[in-house]
């Protein structure tokens, strides 16, 4: 095994690190240090039980349901070839007759986009006209300003709910 420059076998326990270290810190330093602070170096009695009765009923469902439902990777590969099957049921019926109804549901696609960029564009500028209504600085005559933040505070109490 090459040496490595800066970098020392340290044995933390029963395992052997090769770590770089300070030129003025042993080995023996780091072993005290973990005889001072052992939770700094492993996890808590607590933490591992918590793990085991958290993860372990998760486990245990996982494999009951594998065994329940006879999971096989044998029924994985044979599924997979009906998943082209599964998938053309997404679309409409007619588009195996003829490729000609692939322009009717482009059209339709089209005019679904062009529906939500109009919307949202004039939402955009209703919104833009409400916020110079609402603003202090740019609205001074208060009867205007608080009407608008009274229709705006109604119309977010719709959505809320």
């Amino acid at each position: 095994m090459r040496e490595l420059k800066g970098f020392k076998d340290v044995i933390l326990g029963s395992q052997k690190i090769i770590m770089k270290l300070p030129n003025n810190i042993t080995p023996d330093e780091i072993a005290k240090t973990r005889d001072r602070f052992p939770h700094a170096f492993s996890r808590r009695l607590h933490y591992r039980i918590l793990i085991i009765f958290g993860w372990g009923p998760f486990a245990a469902l996982v494999i009951y349901t594998l065994v329940d439902f006879g999971f096989t990777f044998e029924r994985i590969y044979y599924g997979l070839g009906k998943l082209g099957h599964v998938i053309s049921f997404m679309f409409p019926p007619f588009l195996y007759e003829d490729l000609a109804g692939w322009t009717e549901i482009l059209h339709a696609i089209a005019e679904t986009v062009a529906m939500a960029f109009m919307g949202t564009l004039m939402a955009s500028f209703a919104s833009l006209f409400l916020g110079f209504l609402g603003a202090k600085n740019i609205m001074h005559y208060w009867p205007f300003h608080y009407i608008q933040v009274l229709i705006s505070i109604s119309i977010n109490g719709l959505f809320v709910q």
